[in-house]
């Protein structure tokens, strides 16, 4: 449910108690808290006018639209010394008038209640670089503070010569000023806070026609002796799209650098409260959100919209609304959305390849060929194939083994030698032999606080488990991971000596047997239930996973569940994130095990293959999969890849030590990135001690 009159911004506010920690930003201009046990959806629905229908829809078009950057709380902070200037640029989707402007201050080191200039400028969007250094104007009559003098300007009005270009020849802002008169004062609490102007303030509304781009522009002062000092913006991580600038008085890396700069990697948060006064797109109220499945049914998407004319309330309508997805890194495939009682209904058809991720996203038009894509970015989720990359994935009657008496416990200052009590790495321990994974012959193991083990070579080969801080987003796979990681419940969890779980190890006959037991959320000081287990089996070169139980507080709903030998996506054998799929969802009494397949099968009369071969794919040409056979006479290390006709690696299947035997190896059309490629001709090649032959192939769409 979303109210489009207002954005709701949770945040601690300067200036209120820690329980009255949201506020409500109106477009009116007000920014109203909710108190702590007040109902924020019952507000929202009185400062929008509008009724919630059981249909999804709002009867009442919006007043005002707020556009900008959403992020509840803050992940980056920017900071702005004197002479500073933070700009965001965006581009209106509708003609209106722009009725006020909030951004989010971080202002942990500001002076207190200072002052910073407010403007709105047209803005440059052709050709946004990456994160550049961009240039300056020269302003021979600014009063500096600096010695020698920085004679410098952000501003086009300001300068007093010509544009001085840096890696690009043009600022991110031109000289229209449409909002400011030459800078705003505004004033910058100390804390987290939400410093809102409205335009009405200087006597006038600026007017946006759709598809105008223009930047905000907060500026500090140019000399310290005001009493400004640094300020902190808060943002998020970038949209990429070269929409955040800082301008920097001083030099920002050396060597004559000061002035604009295109920061890709943030973005500040800044809202735009803007009145339309002609025909708005249609607003997307609502799309149904798709999770992992290992289903390849088809899969039905409905979205709620409205369309909205402020010029004339009764020339509108919805014409269409088309529902866009695609395989993998793939082209769009559009599907006409067909409506029944305002709800829009089409289907992402059945049977898309296994193991692949779906993109998708709607776009709503109106009567008037206005149109809008909805989300801005698109959804995705993934076809799981628990079966894959030399594992197969079966769920076995559940049978706990229970080490707490037997096994020996990893003392808390093991994970945490800081004395911290979160996401620390102990180990090596020995696995008792050596363990097959992904064809690697590897020995020991450390154990990750959060839930995870990684899987080492020899007891020197330092694993941090925990590396890169990546538990926070659980977003595997991804660089700082380590490569052999095997994952049954990767969750923010909590040990220590206050009570929070014990981690025990033990290694009985081929198995080697890792017990987490009655461990903590780190969220929730009375959940420290939570108890599972690794098994590693040398014998079938098997990985069980068993959940005993699963806590009290959701922790199986944000849980990644699989197992990764690399950092790219084709090396990652997904089983659960985020609860989905439910197959694999950890649960009380469950045991998954994942186990190693030999690929190859010696001939049934016994009599091993003479000489080394590589033989024809089958099928050929082929869609989606094909399979590719080879006789090996003797033990050799063998490498079979898939080239293009560049003579560039597409993908590997086969990297390992093989005995003598025939062998087989299917290819399902994707790169080393795991996604599917292109039709065309490529080529397959063998390499097994000093044979090397090579194969032609098609793969078609």
């Amino acid at each position: 449910m979303k109210f489009w009159t207002m954005v709701l911004v949770v945040l601690l506010v300067s200036g209120f108690a820690l329980a009255q920690n949201r506020v409500i930003i109106g477009p009116s201009g007000d920014a109203i808290p909710v108190m702590k046990g007040q109902s924020a959806l019952e507000i929202a629905k009185k400062m929008s006018g509008g009724v919630e229908q059981p249909n999804g829809m709002m009867t009442a078009c919006p007043s005002a639209q707020v556009i900008g950057v959403p992020g509840p709380n803050p992940t980056v902070n920017f900071g702005f010394s004197y002479g500073d200037l933070s700009a965001m640029i965006y581009t209106t989707p509708f003609t209106g008038a722009i009725e006020s402007v909030y951004f989010m201050a971080y202002g942990a080191v500001a002076i207190p209640d200072s002052t910073a200039f407010l403007r709105i400028m047209g803005a440059n969007t052709t050709g946004l670089p990456a994160t550049t250094w961009m240039g300056f104007w020269p302003d021979t009559n600014l009063v500096s503070c600096d010695v020698p003098p920085l004679l410098q300007t952000p501003y086009e009005d300001e300068a007093t010569g010509p544009y001085v270009p840096g890696a690009v020849n043009y600022p991110p802002v031109n000289g229209t000023e449409l909002w400011g008169l030459g800078g705003f004062p505004v004033i910058w609490h100390t804390g987290i806070t939400v410093t809102g102007v409205r335009m009405m303030d200087l006597g006038y509304e600026p007017t946006v026609t759709a598809g105008d781009s223009f930047a905000v522009c907060v500026k500090v002062p140019d000399c310290p002796n005001t009493g400004t000092g640094r300020n902190e913006m808060s943002g998020g991580s970038g949209s990429g799209q070269g929409r955040f600038f800082k301008y920097y008085h001083l030099e920002r890396l050396g060597g004559g650098d000061f002035g604009w700069y295109c920061r890709a990697d943030y973005d500040m948060f800044m809202w735009v409260v803007i009145r339309p006064t002609g025909d708005l797109p249609p607003i997307v109220e609502s799309m149904t959100t798709l999770n992992h499945t290992t289903s390849q049914a088809a899969r039905t998407v409905q979205v709620t919209g409205i369309d909205c004319n402020a010029a004339n309330p009764a020339d509108t309508g919805i014409a269409s609304v088309t529902l866009h997805y695609r395989v993998g890194g793939g082209s769009y495939t559009d599907v006409a959305m067909t409506a029944t009682n305002f709800v829009w209904s089409g289907d992402i058809p059945a049977g898309l390849a296994l193991d692949s991720t779906i993109g998708y996203y709607v776009t709503a038009t109106d009567i008037h060929s206005n149109s809008v894509n909805y989300p801005s970015g698109p959804r995705s989720y993934r076809i799981v194939q628990f079966s894959r990359d030399g594992y197969s994935t079966t769920f076995p009657t559940y049978s706990f083994v229970d080490i707490t008496s037997t096994g020996t416990p990893i003392p808390s200052a093991d994970f945490f030698p800081g004395g911290n009590f979160d996401d620390g790495t102990a180990g090596p321990f020995s696995l008792g032999g050596t363990f097959r994974y992904f064809g690697q012959d590897v020995t020991h193991a450390w154990v990750g606080a959060n839930g995870a083990l990684g899987l080492s070579s020899s007891a020197t080969d330092t694993i941090n488990v925990n590396a890169g801080g990546f538990y926070s987003p659980f977003t595997i796979p991804q660089a700082g991971v380590p490569k052999n990681f095997v994952s049954a419940f990767w969750n923010d969890l909590w040990l220590g000596p206050d009570g929070h779980g014990t981690v025990y190890y033990e290694v009985q006959g081929s198995q080697f047997i890792v017990e987490f037991y009655k461990v903590g959320n780190f969220n929730s000081a009375t959940d420290t239930t939570t108890t599972f287990e690794f098994i590693l089996d040398r014998g079938d070169s098997s990985i069980t996973l068993q959940y005993a139980d699963v806590g009290n507080t959701g922790l199986e709903l944000t849980a990644l569940v699989g197992l990764q030998d690399s950092n790219s996506t084709g090396g990652w054998v997904f089983l659960n994130r985020f609860g989905y799929p439910t197959e694999s969802q950890p649960a009380a009494n469950l045991a998954i095990k994942m186990k190693r397949v030999v690929t190859g099968v010696r001939p049934v009369d016994g009599v091993m293959p003479a000489r080394y071969a590589l033989y024809a794919n089958y099928p050929n040409p082929f869609n989606p999969t094909t399979k590719i056979s080879y006789d090996i006479p003797n033990r050799s290390r063998v490498e079979l890849a898939i080239y293009n006709l560049l003579g560039e690696k597409v993908a590997d299947l086969v990297s390992d030590v093989q005995d003598a035997g025939t062998y087989s190896a299917t290819w399902d059309g994707r790169n080393l990135q795991g996604q599917l490629v292109s039709s065309g001709v490529y080529i397959y090649r063998l390499q097994a001690g000093n044979y090397l032959d090579t194969k032609k192939m098609v793969l078609l769409k």
